[in-house]
């Protein structure tokens, strides 16, 4: 019989985590794996339809209206849901292991569970993970030795280092690889303020005369940016130089996607953010590697998190969020286009989840014998 592997996630993007997904995907013959977790109709959870996912409902209009503009109360809210769900689930679902994603869910785990292992996406020292005891904590993942170093300094034991990456297992990616620039840029994600979405607009703007095309992929949850979005640039979106694509790709089907397209974003606008949230500072964004796998290299902020792009010379780094830096960025790559994107798919090989996961599965299947 097959291990139960109970993996709880507190937040309501599990379509948009490729870390999650991927450890589905890798654990699915080894292991019997649930995931708990949210559905309030804003990130396409409902796409998820395989039998390993179960979602805890929450009315999309109460999400949008009042929820998601006090997070602190969202958090509050999802920590008593997860709670009372898993009181309930715990009577009649016997579970061999819980893995729980972030503060939330490892102070909820550790409340019903006692001891679990922890999947760090987000470094946040926040009123639950203080609430929580380290000592109860049995293995930790995470993505780099800095974050863990900011959450977890005195972790010395069972941790294990994996990216946000995608699995490349059946993906024969060196066919992504590019030799030259064909104007297809490509915003993907959240789509936010604080992730450089203006910059980005600005300047295309000014070179969409160019002959190039920006495709915005992702969510726009927030009214009066897709309205500013919409409005301001409505004659670019009519003449097709800017598409909007708000429906979802699967993990599976992704790279795929990406692949089609010449150049990426992933940007971080401090100014917006706050220059002191580590959290962003050092986060290696999942799209990062998607861009990587897909042959496609990247403009990207100039912080840790990012290092990579530095490391692999995979794309550009800019100091400042503005139109002009973008431009000159995009300058950059278009005149080392073949060696950034031969640079993106050894990038993506080094990165692979399947590879990173490996040794992580294997404890996990060790622990039958404890």
């Amino acid at each position: 019989m097959k291990r139960r592997i109970l993996i709880i996630f507190p937040d309501e993007w599990l379509s948009h985590s490729p870390t999650v997904l991927n450890l589905v995907k890798v654990f699915r013959n080894d292991f019997k794996v649930t995931v708990l977790t949210f559905n309030d109709g804003t990130f396409r959870n409902e796409q998820l339809v395989d039998e390993e996912f179960s979602f805890i409902q929450i009315p999309h209009w109460l999400a949008q209206v009042f929820l998601r503009r006090a997070r602190v109360l969202y958090s509050l809210l999802k920590a008593c849901l997860l709670f009372m769900r898993l009181k309930t689930y715990r009577k009649s679902h016997p579970v061999d292991e819980v893995i729980a994603v972030d503060s939330v869910g490892l102070w909820v785990a550790q409340t019903i569970f006692g001891e679990c292992h922890f999947l760090s996406l987000e470094v946040k020292r926040d009123f639950f993970f203080r609430m929580c005891t380290p000592a109860h904590i049995r293995s930790v993942v995470i993505q780099t030795t800095e974050r863990l170093s900011a959450l977890m300094p005195d972790r010395t034991t069972h941790t294990f280092f994996i990216q946000n990456a995608p699995s490349l297992a059946g993906n024969e990616i060196d066919r992504h690889q590019k030799s030259s620039f064909n104007g297809t840029l490509l915003f993907l994600g959240n789509i936010l303020p604080s992730h450089g979405i203006y910059a980005v607009l600005e300047a295309f703007d000014s070179v969409a005369g160019l002959g190039y095309t920006l495709t915005i992929k992702g969510i726009i949850y927030k009214g009066h940016v897709r309205s500013y979005i919409l409005e301001r640039y409505k004659e670019l979106f009519k003449r097709g130089k800017i598409v909007l694509d708000e429906t979802y790709t699967p993990q599976d089907e992704l790279i795929e996607y990406l692949s089609r397209f010449s150049l990426g974003f992933c940007l971080y606008d401090f100014n917006r953010i706050g220059s002191k949230d580590f959290n962003y500072i050092s986060s290696p964004s999942g799209k990062l590697f998607n861009y990587y796998a897909a042959g496609v290299p990247v403009i990207g902020t100039d912080v840790l998190g990012l290092d990579s792009v530095r490391q692999f010379r995979t794309g550009v780094l800019i100091q400042e969020i503005s139109a002009a830096s973008i431009r000159e960025g995009i300058s950059k790559i278009i005149a080392g286009y073949r060696e950034f994107s031969r640079n993106c798919i050894l990038a993506a090989k080094y990165f692979d989840f399947d590879k990173a996961s490996t040794i992580y599965k294997q404890y996990l299947r060790s622990l039958a014998n404890d």
